[in-house]
């Protein structure tokens, strides 16, 4: 400050001194975006690289923040190619398959992830998928099975039964044929819900006959030309859908569905069991998606194609419980029976429950008790009245 200001002398000296400092630039961070997405792994399998990227937004300088690294990877599908399917646990046992006398219950795996490359995956039917055990082993009381035909079975499971009658030559001829009709309409009779069931709640059945006189060779040769018809060409005849009412109220006749089954006439020729099969996986399209399926089938000859009867048979068994009802030649028994040994794997397990051998003839075949227990196989321990 000026303590004596000047009188004619010299002047002051400039009082404030200024100068410049901090002349280095301000430090500045750097700035980036955010990760973009992972891309696409590089191996679906035994291990890959995936990678993802950022942008630089703003540099560092002057002694800020520096950008850190703009790509970003890290493994990916470390499992093996070979990798076997994985099942899922098993389920809950199934209600027993007989009510008395021996039946099997089951529980199954299925697959919840498919196997990768040359990975395996146990067969549906296989010990690793499918488990049985035996109940309901009390023995039945013999009326069950004996009274005659005045006393009949009650079924309130919901189920959708299409039955199959071999009418070809492996029926022999028209008396043989009559039994399967007869043994189908007690079976019929047998499975037939409580009153008061509602018709949506009880069996459904569907009844087909395969056999005739073909008019082409379509079916057995598999050519695929033109159009085929199921009934001319492949010998398939429909008595009735699982969807038609048991009584068709728009026919004059109103015949209940055994007495359709016994005034069908024996159509002899040839009678294509794969043709048959598949049908029948065509006609489950038509049941109820809460109703257990079944299929069963009576014959007594070998097929015509058994590598197309196999084939229609794996098919199947994946949409129904499969069963065949075969007559054994004279003298044979389930032990030696070669067509029993053909039916086999075309057969849902287990096959004590599923595959019956008929010993004596069409006339054993033809007996209701046979029918009832039929009946009671197809129908479950809770169902079975």
């Amino acid at each position: 400050s000026v303590v004596a200001p000047a009188v004619r002398g010299a002047a002051c000296p400039p009082l404030e001194l200024i100068q410049e400092c901090s002349l280095e630039p301000c430090p500045v961070d750097c700035e980036m975006g955010s990760w973009d997405g992972w891309s696409t792994c590089t191996a679906q399998c035994n291990g890959g690289v995936r990678e993802r990227v950022r942008r630089v937004l703003k540099l560092g300088s002057h002694g800020g923040r520096q950008c850190g690294a703009t790509t970003d990877a890290e493994a990916c599908n470390i499992q093996a190619c070979d990798s076997d399917c994985t099942l899922t646990p098993w389920s809950e046992w199934s209600a027993c398959t007989r009510s008395c006398g021996g039946g099997t219950q089951q529980r199954t795996r299925s697959v919840q992830a498919d196997p990768v490359g040359g990975g395996s995956c146990a067969s549906q039917d296989s010990f690793a998928r499918v488990r049985h055990q035996s109940c309901a082993e009390t023995p039945c009381e013999e009326e069950l099975l004996d009274n005659g035909a005045e006393i009949s079975l009650v079924c309130k499971e919901k189920l959708d039964v299409v039955i199959l009658l071999d009418g070809g030559a492996s029926a022999a001829d028209a008396v043989g044929f009559f039994s399967f009709q007869e043994v189908a309409g007690h079976l019929v009779e047998n499975l037939k819900p409580p009153k008061g069931t509602s018709e949506e709640d009880g069996p459904h059945f569907g009844v087909q006959v395969f056999g005739g006189a073909l008019k082409s060779d379509k079916c057995m040769l598999g050519s695929g030309s033109g159009d085929v018809d199921l009934n001319s060409d492949c010998g398939i005849q429909w008595l009735k859908h699982l969807c038609d009412p048991e009584i068709d109220p728009n026919s004059a006749q109103k015949q209940p569905l055994k007495d359709k089954l016994m005034s069908f006439k024996f159509p002899g020729g040839t009678s294509l069991a794969s043709e048959a099969l598949g049908a029948a996986e065509s006609e489950l399209l038509h049941g109820r998606e809460d109703a257990r399926s079944v299929v069963i089938i009576f014959s007594a000859g070998f097929p015509f194609s058994a590598q197309k009867t196999a084939q229609a048979a794996q098919r199947l068994k994946t949409k129904a419980r499969v069963m065949w009802v075969a007559v054994m030649r004279e003298g044979a028994t389930p032990d030696t029976s070669p067509l029993l040994r053909e039916l086999e794997p075309w057969t849902s397990p287990p096959l004590s429950e599923n595959l019956i051998g008929i010993r004596g003839g069409f006339s054993t075949l033809s007996k209701e008790r046979t029918a009832k227990i039929l009946a009671g196989r197809i129908c479950n321990s809770e169902g079975l009245l």
